[in-house]
């Protein structure tokens, strides 16, 4: 991938909830901005970019209900909430979204019934009915993270009532059952939410926070999984991460510190990671739950964060 920056890292706020890294200034290509200021969300907000370059946005609201916006004018305006409405007895946790091919969107979130479930927006731009793709088979005790290796290829990754992570994946048709992938060796476990990003058919990354408040990963290598094994050896998370490709051949990761802001962490093409880097969203702007995170054409990077107002914010990077 070579040696390469951010634009602008905002650099006026201490590190030291995380750990002084050695990511060079960079920053946003758009203002921290509010997608709606009307109605208040209940998640972090997640976000996809089909291959027609339409930028989305979804988030479960106060009521547990789904709903979802489009980015309009180039991304300075986005469209009023749409409902989408929720699996019986609504949604919990963070919705997930990814785009597969054309202008699909594929949107998993937990019900009520701590079962998976999932509504699809084909390309008429029409949206399907809620489903549970793979019947009532697991208890998931997090919210889905997704990715996609390619055309009409999804994977799911969630974490199950014994801490460890599960994975279920579509190719033509869902496999048959879930798939454990475990939890790191010793006395760690894992929390919250996993997060996932697949560099293409063969490089899969799956990333967690665990009981120690390290960032724990392991990684597909087209024919079996690595060990887990601790990512990086400083920072002390305060939210799940969020991993989401560089559209360099590298990936970022983002996660919420303990000051309540965004910090960033870049693994370089050279296998290096490059240090944590606090980026304030323009500003001192502090936020609650997990930060979200999507690729876009370009080489940019849409981040999502639910702000301490209950709005949800997102801003673009590149580099």
């Amino acid at each position: 991938m070579g040696a390469r920056n951010w634009r602008r890292w905002a650099v006026g706020a201490t590190v030291a909830a995380i750990g002084a890294g050695s990511m060079a200034t960079a920053g946003a290509l758009s203002t921290y901005q509010v997608v709606r200021a009307n109605g208040f969300v209940a998640s972090s907000p997640a976000l996809a970019t089909t291959v027609d370059n339409e930028e989305f946005i979804v988030v479960r609201g106060s009521d547990d209900g789904i709903y979802a916006a489009r980015s309009i004018f180039n991304g300075a305006e986005w469209t009023d909430w749409e409902p989408l409405g929720a699996p019986p007895g609504g949604a919990r946790g963070d919705p997930a979204l990814v785009s597969t091919r054309s202008r699909e969107l594929n949107l998993f979130v937990r019900g009520a019934d701590n079962k998976l479930w999932t509504r699809a927006r084909f390309d008429t731009g029409v949206w399907g009915s809620w489903l549970q793709p793979v019947g009532s088979d697991g208890t998931l005790k997090s919210s889905p993270r997704v990715t996609s290796r390619g055309p009409g290829r999804i994977d799911v990754f969630v974490i199950g009532t014994d801490d460890r992570v599960y994975q279920r994946f579509l190719d033509g048709q869902w496999n048959g059952s879930w798939i454990p992938l475990d939890e790191p060796d010793g006395a760690v476990g894992l929390v919250g939410d996993p997060a996932t990003v697949a560099l293409d058919v063969n490089h899969v990354y799956l990333f967690a926070r665990g009981t120690d408040n390290r960032l724990w990963a392991r990684y597909w290598t087209g024919s079996a999984w690595s060990t887990w094994g601790l990512a990086v050896t400083d920072g002390v998370l305060n939210s799940s991460p969020a991993v989401v490709d560089s559209g360099l051949g590298g990936l970022v990761v983002f996660v919420r510190g303990t000051d309540q802001n965004l910090y960033g962490n870049e693994l370089g093409g050279n296998a290096v990671w490059r240090g944590w880097k606090i980026e304030s969203l323009n500003g001192n702007n502090p936020f609650q739950d997990s930060p979200t995170a999507a690729e876009r054409p370009g080489g940019h990077i849409d981040v999502g964060v639910r702000g301490i107002n209950n709005l949800a914010y997102t801003e673009v990077y590149r580099f």
